[in-house]
């Protein structure tokens, strides 16, 4: 279990049976007891006083953190290894991260059980809480009341267009001491009754559950919601229910705030991320892989004018990148130097990258499979030599070198049998030194417009070409002699030297190539970088993709997948001043592409779309030609009407771990370039026909 406060991280390894009462112990990872308690069986980094209702961090850096400085919670699969419980407050966020797993529900409950309490009632996974939290802020005075001038400038500040007449209706109704002034319980029934706008999820429920006072769920009527709505099976409806049910419901049954609480929550997500965990065949020759690839790896910024750091090349493998790229020169004394020739941008010793790379740890943590460095050549052979004495002066660098006369059948050789292994892809020049020569695993080719002559080089040969090369190779019908040379060979794509602000480009056009080495700029966190991004995730973010069958066998093209979204809410998305916009597209979509909407009303913190009102909206229809490549890419757009400055925050969804029906959709930031937090997020509803 791994604990997260502010940025930073501790961990403990655990050992040894729970003999507490009333307690859960996996052997392997954590134990909560009961009643309250919330430790590491060797070195306590967190429990839970419910005493004191304190949520204590035992840690250098830690606070202790009353309950009601915290606002949301909520539990998703992070990766092929890991669960995560993530708490955010006012001041810092926790996140708790288990073993995938682990059984961490009952954790979960007991948080929301405590804060809950501390909140008065209004839970801590609750929409309500966010607002509760920003009555506290606008409480300046900090007398536990609000005026209606400050409830007026709070429900706009929440993105709220409820005209002025009516909020002093519903403060009216409100005030029931009649003080003119309401407190925190009376406010949020103001807000409750405005939040309650939400139409298409209202009508969901009320489908469903039959009626009865209290008005409630059943299991039976949640599974059929699930099955008839979200495409489960019966099985996995059955099951689903049931874990739905303790969490957000008594066991038994489920009020509307619970099921809306649930429809916004990780466990609906509309990616299935637990299928980016299911491992690939990885026992097939190297060029059958889409290979998680970074461009000039050095830059921190622009392409003319951006520093250089050793940090950038840490950053790439922390990422997920398995290529990274090296642009070698030399300085006035000889010495290999990396630097974006003929520009303004700095430069580093090829030493310091050496440096950075020399931990095991640090290069195959995350994935065992190969690394490769991308060599680009613009030195003297004295600086060759040099540049083999500085790998041979790091001995856990060198010793992880791959040497192709180990491989005799380098066709045939697989990342399984690569395992740690650094490889060298590099141009053999005239003047290169024997003992560089003995290194390089992937050799640097050119393409001379003839793909018999292509065909007839080395096995995994490398030939680059920029974005607009691709596009012609397309434009022209070369793609299937693209998909065979790369049966066999290499292929790398980096963007267009137009890029200069590092700009990334569509991966997707080029892996329906079959080209493995997709180069992009890391530094840049923008939609493609994104797309990328969700796309290596796969294989449990190893940054190794078995290509798809087509690829493979030169079959004939895959199935036509149709899939249509609707976009029905933002939120806890709160631009009040801007005019906010959505697009959605497909990648590896003929036909229509894209489309757009604007929004056309907004509910205290959740702004609609017109899908959410007008029934006979048609859905957004893609035709998809490859699901397996393919992504659903939903971008928010907004601009202040105050500043012009425009933002955009993105959820991509790749189309084969696409999940059915009504779903949550968590959005990146590609400012910040981070994901935000789960409850900032669009709600869609996806179809997905085979055909």
């Amino acid at each position: 279990m791994e604990t997260n406060v502010g940025g930073a991280t501790s961990a403990a390894q655990v050992e040894g049976d729970s003999k507490t009462a009333g307690s859960y112990f996996d052997g392997k990872t954590f134990e909560v007891s009961l009643q309250g308690r919330f430790c590491l069986r060797r070195k306590r980094l967190m429990y839970v006083d419910t005493e004191k209702q304190l949520l204590v961090l035992k840690r250098p850096v830690a606070h202790n953190v009353h309950p009601t400085e915290l606002h949301f919670a909520d539990i998703y699969t992070a990766s092929l290894s890991e669960r995560v419980i993530i708490v955010r407050g006012r001041q810092r966020d926790i996140d708790m991260r288990f073993n995938a797993d682990a059984d961490i529900d009952q954790i979960y409950r007991s948080l929301r059980d405590m804060i809950g309490n501390a909140h008065d009632g209004v839970t801590l996974g609750s929409r309500f809480a966010i607002a509760q939290q920003l009555f506290r802020e606008a409480d300046k005075d900090r007398t536990g009341t609000l005026s209606l001038h400050e409830v007026a400038d709070l429900l706009k500040k929440m993105n709220n267009n409820v005209e002025r007449s009516n909020v002093v209706e519903i403060f009216k109704k409100a005030d029931r001491d009649d003080n003119q002034r309401i407190d925190e319980d009376e406010f949020m029934s103001i807000y409750k009754e405005i939040a309650k706008r939400k139409t298409v999820l209202l009508k969901l429920f009320l489908e469903y559950a039959e009626l009865r006072h209290p008005q409630v769920m059943t299991k039976a009527e949640l599974q059929s919601f699930l099955v008839n709505e979200q495409k489960m099976t019966g099985s996995e409806a059955k099951q689903q229910s049931g874990e739905i049910m303790k969490m957000y419901g008594d066991g038994n049954t489920i009020d509307v705030d619970g099921f809306l609480e649930f429809l916004q929550s990780g466990k609906n997500f509309g990616a299935a991320a637990e299928m980016n965990s299911e491992p690939m065949d990885m026992s097939r020759p190297l060029c059958d892989y889409f290979i998680a690839s970074s461009h000039n790896t050095y830059l921190e910024g622009n392409q003319l004018t951006g520093s250089v750091s050793a940090e950038s090349y840490v950053n790439a493998v922390k990422a997920g990148a398995r290529c990274v790229e090296i642009d070698l020169w030399e300085d006035d004394d000889g010495e290999p130097t990396v630097t974006h020739g003929r520009t303004l941008t700095g430069e580093m010793h090829f030493a310091d990258v050496v440096k950075a790379y020399g931990s095991r740890k640090l290069l195959f943590g995350s994935s065992p499979y190969p690394l490769i460095l991308s060599f680009e050549d613009h030195m003297t052979a004295k600086s060759r030599q040099r540049m083999v004495e500085i790998m041979k002066d790091s001995k856990e660098f060198y010793s992880m070198l791959g040497k192709p006369s180990d491989y005799p059948a380098l066709d045939a050789v697989t990342p399984e049998q690569l395992r740690e292994k650094i490889l060298i892809k590099m141009k053999i020049k005239p003047e290169t030194p024997d003992e560089l020569k003995e290194l390089i695993f992937v050799e640097g080719g050119k393409y001379r417009g003839s793909w018999e002559e292509a065909m007839g080089t080395r096995p995994l040969t490398c030939f680059s070409h920029d974005e607009s090369r691709l596009e012609q190779f397309v434009e022209e019908d070369e793609s299937d002699e693209l998909v065979r040379f790369n049966k066999i060979h290499f292929t790398r794509v980096y963007p267009a030297g137009v890029r200069i602000g590092s700009s990334n480009f569509d991966p997707s056009k080029a892996w329906l190539c079959g080209c493995q080495l997709v180069a992009l700029n890391y530094q840049t966190k923008d939609k493609y970088y994104i797309i990328n991004k969700t796309f290596f995730e796969l294989n449990a973010g190893r940054g190794y993709i078995l290509k798809i069958p087509r690829l493979l066998n030169m079959a004939a093209l895959d199935t036509q997948t149709m899939v249509e979204v609707k976009v029905l809410y933002g939120q806890n998305i709160n631009y009040s001043d801007s005019d906010i916009y959505v697009s959605v597209r497909a990648t590896c979509c003929r036909g229509v592409s894209k489309y757009k909407i604007q929004r056309i009303s907004d509910s205290g913190l959740s702004v609609a779309f017109p899908h959410a009102v007008e029934e006979d909206e048609p859905a957004f229809s893609f035709d998809v030609h490859c699901k397996e490549l393919s992504c659903i890419v939903i971008t928010v757009k907004h601009q202040s009407k105050l500043t012009k400055r425009k933002t955009r925050i993105y959820a991509v969804i790749p189309v084969r771990i696409l999940r059915q029906g009504y779903r949550a959709c968590p959005l990146f930031d590609v400012v910040n370039g981070h994901a935000l937090p789960p409850y900032v997020q669009l709600f869609c509803h996806f179809t997905v026909k085979d055909g």
